[in-house]
């Protein structure tokens, strides 16, 4: 979350309905990223997820 809030001409909008999952989202806020951060985030494979869980869309 906080990279994405770090992105020029990004809008991060997170779905959160449960007051933890908020929390969490404005914890985000608090998290400091240095520019070795950046790049190792900026340098995941952007062709597959990191993330697949059971509900999620089947994607090409």
């Amino acid at each position: 979350m906080k990279w994405l809030l770090d992105q020029d001409g990004v809008a991060a909008i997170p779905k959160a309905s449960r007051r933890e999952s908020q929390q969490a989202n404005l914890d985000a806020l608090k998290i400091t990223l240095d520019d070795a951060d950046r790049e190792k985030i900026a340098a995941l494979a952007k062709d597959r997820r990191c993330v697949n869980p059971g509900f999620a869309p089947a994607w090409d």
